[in-house]
């Protein structure tokens, strides 16, 4: 089987013009705006037949444009996804979603796992002046059962907690904790991180060298 090119967006100072928000609010954000500039982003290889379908942990790529930016890794080839809600974990899924801007940036480039189905076959995304992607845009149903953050890993912290554009720096954090994750409605679910079934640490693990 042969893998789709990923497309999407670039946008213009995202991460200046988006300080604060969580991941579900970014996604939403981006299939709005619809009248940006396109620039198209091809897979870099392409993944052999073999790969594909079958259950396993595939490291996790997010990436900031408009349109299709969620990705999965395969035998050296970003697979555009989406994920299938109705049969996806729901704390996992609402839980990821809900990652804060600052914890899911830095570690955006492969340090976060998915763990789940990745359906081999792919499915045509609307295409015309109204929407974000180019005509023969595709994506892959991914269905979720958990996620992990790779230990450590990095945290943006502002330097004045009041000025979401000025200076900043990273820090390495050795435990995911609540206040990693936002309340965020999406597509109609909610999440509360403050909840008593909701164990961050749950949801990271030990780098293996």
């Amino acid at each position: 089987m042969t893998f789709h090119r990923a497309s999407g967006s670039r946008l213009p100072s995202v991460a200046s013009a988006r300080r604060g928000l969580s991941h579900s609010a970014l996604i939403l954000l981006s299939c709005c705006l619809v009248g940006c500039a396109r620039q198209t982003v091809s897979a870099r290889k392409t993944a052999p037949t073999r790969t594909a379908h079958a259950s396993g942990a595939y490291r996790y790529y997010f990436h900031e444009w408009t349109g299709q930016n969620l990705f999965v890794r395969a035998h050296g080839t970003d697979i555009p996804i989406q994920y299938d809600a109705e049969r996806s974990d729901r704390q996992a899924l609402d839980s990821l979603y809900a990652m804060t801007w600052n914890v899911l940036y830095p570690n955006a480039e492969g340090k976060i796992t998915l763990v789940g189905k990745l359906d081999p076959h792919a499915i045509p995304l609307p295409s015309g002046p109204q929407y974000p992607d180019p005509p023969g845009s595709v994506y892959h149903p991914f269905v979720l059962h958990r996620w992990y953050m790779d230990l450590p890993f990095k945290e943006i912290v502002l330097n004045d907690p009041n000025d979401e554009l000025g200076d900043r720096h990273q820090v390495v954090r050795s435990s995911l904790e609540k206040r990693d994750f936002d309340a965020q409605g999406w597509c109609g679910r909610k999440f509360d991180p403050q909840a008593a079934d909701f164990d961050p640490t749950r949801y990271q693990r030990k780098a293996i060298r």
